[in-house]
């Protein structure tokens, strides 16, 4: 191989590394919600929250309510009138991602 094809593919290593690192980096920046299971026998769901590092995972039974706090930001779950609602809020108590599910 010639200098410029070396060069080439280790700029090309470099490139994709440096873009799945960016990738990961995004995906841990967004506020992410996610309901793993419906467990539809106990009215309750089994879920996911991250943001910012910060990650909980948890189950919550209608008529319960969940609270978590980490870095100012406030992770929430609480239910009423058959619906589970699930928030990622900041400081200010600007919702940054928010869920609803039906369970009934």
């Amino acid at each position: 191989m010639n200098t410029k094809t070396k060069l080439f593919i280790v700029l090309l290593v470099i490139g994709i590394g440096g873009g799945l690192v960016y990738t990961q980096w995004q995906k841990q920046n967004k506020p992410r919600i996610k309901v793993n299971q419906y467990l539809k026998e106990k009215k309750a769901i089994q879920f996911e929250m991250s943001y910012k590092g910060a990650a909980f995972s948890d189950t919550i039974q209608y008529g319960q309510t969940w609270r978590k706090e980490k870095d100012g930001v406030r992770f929430l779950a609480s239910s009423k009138d058959g619906v589970i609602y699930l928030f990622i809020k900041d400081a200010k108590g600007a919702i940054l991602a928010q869920k609803v599910v039906l369970l009934f």
